[in-house]
């Protein structure tokens, strides 16, 4: 089974936590069987955790560093951002 990665980037006061939550919500009813391979968390500094847990939604209001960006982006990472 493949990791999944969820980035929600957003400015504070744009409604990034209402949609961190969602995506959040929607993570755990995609894998209910397995809800301990899960986790939702806040990060000042937007990168996956280490180590990897297999499916991971993380919120920042920091944008991610171009490379950094580029980088999760490869690996299959998505990014939803609120403006």
């Amino acid at each position: 089974m493949s990791r999944e990665l969820y980035l929600q980037y957003g400015p504070p006061r744009t409604a990034s936590t209402l949609a961190f939550q969602i995506l959040c919500a929607i993570m755990y009813l995609r894998h209910t069987d397995e809800p301990d391979k899960v986790l939702c968390r806040f990060s000042g500094t937007p990168v996956p955790s280490r180590p990897p847990i297999m499916f991971e939604v993380v919120k920042s209001h920091k944008f991610p560093a171009p490379h950094l960006l580029s980088d999760l982006t490869r690996a299959g990472a998505r990014v939803f951002a609120t403006a």
